[in-house]
């Protein structure tokens, strides 16, 4: 019993004598920012570039060969002179069924389309 008091007793002197030695370090590492200014500070991330934005044409529709997938989907929408199901704008741009979801809602609280029924639109 008294041998495994003296080893924990020489464990626990060495754990102290580590603690000192690292408390000192600490101090000469800190005295050596200082000194440099500051240089272990952690960097800034740097700054997100604003993303380049597509001037409208005169229409308000976006200049360019591609446009936007709102524009794709009300223009079928505007094209057809009969009310236009969710079917056939999907097999027309190939969107994924939510995409189209999503632009449809968006173009109704604008007031741009209508559904004179369920799952079919119209321009307004």
């Amino acid at each position: 019993m008294t041998q495994v008091k003296e080893s924990l007793d020489s464990i626990q002197a060495g754990l102290e004598a580590s603690l000192k030695e690292l408390k000192r370090v600490r101090k000469v590492v800190e005295s050596m920012e200082k000194a440099m200014g500051g240089f272990f500070a952690p960097a800034k991330a740097p700054r997100a570039r604003p993303r380049k934005r597509v001037k409208p044409s005169a229409k308000g529709k976006p200049s360019g060969k591609r446009g936007t997938a709102t524009v794709a989907v009300l223009d079928i929408i505007e094209k057809s002179k009969e009310p236009v199901s969710l079917d056939e704008i999907k097999n027309e741009t190939r969107f994924d069924q939510k995409k189209i979801y999503g632009i449809l809602n968006r173009a109704k609280k604008q007031g741009k389309i209508k559904s004179p029924k369920r799952g079919v639109y119209v321009m307004v």
